[in-house]
């Protein structure tokens, strides 16, 4: 009887470990695909911003547009769902990008979890 008591407890310090060290390791894999991502789409919007002709970027919407269809093939369909964007400047002239991205996902074990990133961009000349 006390070795079972013994297995239980030592099972359930187990599975606790194992949440542990899922929940940490899915955090970290979800920051770096955010961040990869963010700084991906904003370095291609910006780009594009900057190109003279007829691909030329004119206003702030198409540079966000830009942006967004560039952050959700970085991120994949199914991230992209999930995904909150404050935009606070996007000036296509100037080359400014200001944003703050906001991703929700689950952990392993059922939790919802967010993530939230303010990047600020501007294109050289």
């Amino acid at each position: 009887m006390k070795q079972i008591v013994i297995a239980m407890v030592m099972t359930l310090i187990l599975v606790c470990c194992l949440n542990h060290i899922l929940t940490v390791e899915s955090k970290v894999i979800h920051r770096e695909d955010l961040e990869h991502g963010l700084e991906t789409a904003m370095l291609h919007a910006l780009s594009g911003s900057m190109i003279t002709g007829a691909d030329q970027v004119e206003d702030g919407e198409e540079l966000y547009a830009d942006f967004l269809s560039e952050l959700i093939l970085q991120l994949g369909p199914g991230k992209a769902e999930s995904l909150d964007i404050t935009v606070y400047q996007c000036d296509a002239d100037k080359g400014v990008l200001d944003l703050k991205v906001s991703m929700s996902y689950n952990l392993p074990f059922g939790q919802e979890e967010t993530i939230s990133m303010r990047r600020y961009a501007c294109a050289g000349t």
